[in-house]
């Protein structure tokens, strides 16, 4: 680059940070007082390493920390919509008590971990395979989701919406849902857990989560509307899905 562009290239490298702006580096190298420049870099690119890893490990740590749990020692459930967490609360032991919901619990060794979320919750394909409505990379909507998220990702958060949703009438409840107290509930068996332990530790990296089953339940009345048993892939067959 000297040779093609010759001065006007090395002012450029002068006021120009190799990997940070020039003032960052300069911070950095009162601190790291290396002067041979290949160290030096090496080092660099070790601490921005170090830094993007652990400060990923560190989110996920902190939102794992925060997520709405209920758990009665055998079973956790995750409200999707963090508002449920109050009626999972006062019911999801109740609906743990339901002959088809008990009976599948009972053939299956624990622990259990149930994701609880609106019917039509968009994103649920990568949790387990409810139906091929679901396998949005089929239907050709994983790009435009992502495009979404990416220019408007604070009328998302702000609308309490996890993605775009079919034929949602109203938030991320279908139409028909009566008195929008039905909950889709999706089972799934843990496995790589060694005793008991925070239910936290149910979404750690080293651990499998298998689905099992899927109910649909009012949980207003208590109502079993749908039970389903679900094979052991998510909506995306093999394709590895980031599940916490």
């Amino acid at each position: 680059m000297l040779g093609q562009f010759g001065e006007t290239y090395r002012q450029y490298m002068d006021r120009t940070g190799m990997f940070l702006p020039r003032g960052a580096e300069a911070a950095i190298g009162k601190v790291l007082p290396i002067h041979h420049a290949a160290i030096r870099a090496a080092v660099l690119v070790l601490l921005l390493f170090t830094g993007t890893v652990g400060g990923a490990f560190a989110l996920r740590s902190y939102t794992v920390s925060h997520l709405p749990l209920w758990s009665d020692g055998s079973a956790t459930a995750l409200a999707i919509l963090p508002e449920d967490l109050t009626m999972l609360h006062h019911r999801m032991a109740s609906v743990l008590q339901i002959p088809e919901v008990k009976a599948r619990l009972e053939t299956q060794k624990g622990p259990f971990l149930a994701y609880v979320m609106p019917k039509d919750y968009v994103m649920q394909g990568m949790i387990a395979d409810t139906g091929g409505e679901w396998q949005l990379y089929k239907r050709h909507h994983t790009f435009a989701m992502i495009g979404d998220w990416i220019f408007h990702p604070f009328r998302h958060l702000e609308s309490g919406h996890a993605a775009m949703h079919h034929g949602a009438a109203d938030g991320m409840g279908g139409p028909g849902e009566g008195n929008g107290m039905v909950r889709r509930m999706i089972f799934l068996r843990v496995e790589g857990q060694s005793g008991p332990s925070d239910p936290a530790d149910l979404f750690g990296i080293n651990v499998r989560r298998s689905p099992i089953f899927m109910a649909d339940v009012d949980l207003h009345d208590l109502v079993l509307q749908d039970v389903r048993d679900l094979p052991t892939e998510t909506g995306w067959g093999r394709v590895p899905t980031p599940i916490f």
